[in-house]
């Protein structure tokens, strides 16, 4: 059954909740099938969408048992067709569903068939140290390199399976929610303790796949488009814990109560391990921290300000005493954006935005900027630590040249924030440089171009295209500089902001430099596999 709306400015909200019976009386027929690329069948009960781009005008359809739409009678215009299909991954931009088409007046039908795929999957099981199922316990997948993370919890068996992942390499990791860690008082866990001998404190530890309690230690599990993959078992491992006692102070040295404490994995993406809370003298315990590089972060609600505390913990064979977690309120930073592009008719410019990510990756601290008049801008809620300043938003015809913390270039660079800190100047610059090229027998290739300044390997900096069916990339609006460029099947642009593994894809690269304002002709390009 088609749902036919047309929504038109003006018409008052009373009408809008009757059905509107007003069929189009002339335009075309647009049918179509959705199918799954790895089985090939029909993919039933997707809400199929076709609006007209240039007025208020669309229409709707669910799929059928074999993933047909039709729509009837639309009317003439350009339209583009969508697909709510969330166990799918997302079309690619050189698919042809993507583009615009046209729906002439008494014509043959506009005919579609598109093939989605499916999002991956892994499945498996989490038992105990001595074989018993780890039910309620969290499990995560984690992406190796950049953001990302997808949580669940186990059945009474112990089993897991983690849906909708996006191709690419991840850690996957399992957190037994034992009695006092973080979220156990808001799970069902059945998960019990080891048995310790005399004197000593062991427990089940946060477990990497597939047995290490070190990040370092974990396999990649590696997912490819409709991946669904199953038996990733886990045994949790064993292991002694310490206690950690302290205390919170505020900016004078005076015992803060009632400050919420999170015990927080130095891999900035797992969750959190252990809560707390101090007491009235300040005072806070962790009975049963496992060995590790940790880090502690207390939060103090002061009125309408939050204060915060974050400390660095290392645990190996010792309880730890007199451990001292300090709140401070969050200050602001100016910023200061230099640029010499035109205004628009109301005096005013481009957006812009700065962003401060805390170099120890912590998930409490990841404050932007906000305009307030001209190229004026305040970051609000920054607390005291180590941050790379990222500009955000790109300016036609400009590139980001500088980025200066007073009068020190910073670009890339981290940097030590407090209260003292200078201004942060961003100087934008005309002149931007252009690549053009061609990549042998690669269609729809990925093309990447990677500063060989590894202080830029960041989102402002690292820019990727698509190839059209004729193989020829245009990238533009760039920093002038030097680059490597590659091509590849697919890209994981995440990785690319990583030094180390842009090092193992040299041998694949081809070098470019470009002067400002300079195009540049690159040279022939292969389409190589992507590495992961």
């Amino acid at each position: 059954m088609v749902a036919w709306k047309q929504m038109a400015r003006g018409i008052p909200w009373l009408f809008l909740l009757l059905p509107l019976a007003l069929p189009a009386d002339s335009g075309s027929p647009v049918e179509g099938q959705l199918l799954n690329s790895m089985t090939h069948g029909g993919i039933l009960g997707v809400m199929v969408t076709i609006s007209n781009i240039r007025q208020q005008l669309t229409y709707q359809d669910h799929t059928d048992a074999q993933g047909r739409f039709y729509f009837p009678l639309v009317a003439p215009g350009e339209y583009a067709i969508s697909f709510d299909a969330r166990e799918y991954l997302p079309l690619a931009p050189w698919d042809p569903a993507t583009r615009v088409f046209h729906v002439a007046d008494g014509n043959e039908a506009v005919k579609f068939q598109v093939e989605l795929t499916p999002y991956g999957v892994v499945a498996g099981r989490i038992v105990d140290g001595e074989g018993r199922p780890a039910a309620g316990a969290e499990v995560e997948m984690l992406r190796a390199r950049g953001g990302g993370m997808s949580l669940t919890t186990t059945d009474g068996a112990g089993g897991f399976s983690i849906r909708g992942l996006g191709p690419g390499a991840y850690v996957l990791l399992a957190r037994p929610l034992l009695p006092g860690s973080g979220g156990s008082e808001h799970r069902k866990s059945t998960v019990q303790p080891p048995t310790a001998p005399e004197g000593e404190h062991v427990t089940w530890a946060t477990t990497y796949y597939p047995d290490s309690t070190e990040r370092a230690g974990a396999q990649t599990v590696l997912i490819r488009p409709g991946s669904n993959l199953a038996g990733y078992h886990i045994h949790l491992r064993e292991s002694p814990t310490w206690r950690v006692r302290g205390v919170v102070v505020d900016e004078q040295g005076k015992p803060v109560a009632a400050a919420d404490i999170t015990l927080q994995s130095a891999d900035p993406l797992a969750g959190a391990e252990a809560h707390t809370q101090s007491a009235a003298d300040g005072s806070f315990e962790l009975p049963a921290v496992c060995p590790g590089e940790w880090r502690l972060v207390a939060d103090v609600q002061r009125g309408t300000v939050l204060w915060k505390a974050a400390a660095p913990l290392s645990v190996s064979n010792r309880d730890l005493e007199n451990v001292t977690l300090q709140a401070v309120p969050p200050f602001s930073l100016n910023v200061i954006v230099e640029r010499d592009d035109p205004r628009y008719g109301k005096g005013e410019r481009q957006p812009v935005s700065v962003m401060l990510s805390p170099v120890d990756g912590a998930r409490d601290r990841q404050p932007a900027s906000t305009s307030e008049q001209g190229d004026n801008l305040r970051i609000e809620g920054v607390y005291p630590g180590r941050y790379r300043i990222v500009p955000m938003g790109f300016i036609y015809g400009y590139y980001v040249a500088s980025v200066r913390l007073g009068l020190v270039d910073v670009t890339g660079q981290p940097v030590d924030l407090s209260p003292s800190s200078p201004p942060i100047v961003v100087t934008y610059k005309s002149g931007v440089s252009r690549v053009v090229g061609l990549v042998d027998n690669g269609p729809a290739s990925t093309v990447a171009l990677v500063p060989r300044n590894e202080t830029l390997l960041s989102s402002q900096f690292v820019r990727i295209a698509t190839a059209g069916l004729d193989g020829i990339f245009d990238l533009t609006g760039l920093r002038p500089g030097d680059y490597y460029i590659f091509a590849f099947d697919r890209v994981d642009p995440t990785a690319l902001y990583d030094a180390d593994f842009v090092r193992n894809l040299l041998s694949r690269a081809e070098r470019v430099h470009m002067e400002p304002g300079e195009a540049v002709l690159s040279p022939k390009l292969k389409v190589t596999p992507w590495p992961e």
